[in-house]
């Protein structure tokens, strides 16, 4: 597919571009501080939900798909368990409370893959103190309902972690709740390929692989619809009270990004956004090779 690229900085003027090379580069400089609640969790893509509602995935060969809207269910290793709803509301408003700063595109045609790298970042200066941080491409139904995607966080997840970078795959739905693969560590410099593709058959390979090591965490998802329409790169972030809790490279960069739509590759339009400025972050859609 054709690769290509959005850049994000510090400027406070925005530009998008439909470009066949760009960059993405997520700044860092933002703060949310999330209110302690003992039975809910931070989960990306959706804010806090309910911990009864979030379920590690464990094993080297894991399936989900729906029998019915209502019904998920999940193959770990040959052993089937099915999941019904969340019994408590997912606080899911549009994009979750803690989007940052991000990109995004969609296509009637429905986005039947979406694949980026990004290079892990050095630990925030302040260390460990409570924050975290997600970086993340992914697709979404049209409804914005549920996510899938291969994510980069540092600090404590649901997922784990701690002081240091790791790598998870999940599937986030605005019923079902959040499930994760079990999280890879990575380290500073290495390079992350996060992928998204759909199968014949309809069901999507979701994978989060450190290309140092060759080491992925992945599952594969069969909706009950096929319609994801949305292609994501996010900035992500919880329980910041200090820009130092972020990297001191101030932001990251998405490259080497294609998109396929309706099974073909293509150039997204992508639009560019921020939720809250407060330390000056936007996103820049630009092509250096142009």
């Amino acid at each position: 597919q054709r690769q290509m690229c959005i850049r994000v900085r510090y400027q406070r003027r925005v530009r998008e571009a439909m470009l066949t090379k760009a960059l993405i580069f997520v700044s860092f400089l933002l703060l949310s501080i999330y209110a302690n609640q003992k039975d809910y969790l931070p989960v990306q893509g959706a804010g806090l939900v309910h911990k009864s509602c979030i379920h590690a995935l464990s094993g080297t060969d894991i399936n989900l798909y729906h029998s019915t809207p209502s019904d998920l269910k999940i193959t770990l290793d040959g052993k089937q368990v099915t999941f019904s709803p969340c019994a408590y509301p997912i606080t899911k408003p549009l994009h979750g409370p803690a989007w940052k700063a991000w990109a995004q595109y969609s296509n009637p045609s429905k986005i039947t893959s979406l694949t980026g790298t990004w290079q892990v970042p050095p630990p925030p200066p302040s260390g460990n103190q409570g924050q975290i941080l997600y970086y993340w491409n992914g697709v979404e139904p049209l409804d914005n309902s549920a996510v899938l995607q291969p994510v980069l966080q540092y600090g404590n997840t649901p997922a784990g972690g701690g002081a240091y970078w790791g790598v998870s795959s999940w599937y986030v739905s605005g019923s079902h709740g959040a499930f994760f693969t079990p999280l890879i560590r990575v380290d500073t410099g290495d390079s992350v390929l996060g992928s998204m593709s759909i199968l014949s058959n309809g069901s999507w390979v979701v994978s989060g692989q450190n290309l140092r090591t060759g080491v992925q965490t992945q599952f594969v998802y069969k909706p009950f619809s096929d319609s994801y329409d949305w292609a994501y790169e996010v900035l992500e972030a919880y329980s910041i009270e200090d820009c130092n809790q972020y990297p001191s490279t101030k932001g990251l960069y998405f490259r080497n990004i294609t998109v396929g739509a309706g099974g073909s590759p293509v150039v997204p339009t992508w639009q560019v956004l921020t939720k809250d400025n407060t330390c000056g972050e936007n996103v820049v859609v630009s092509s250096p090779s142009v």
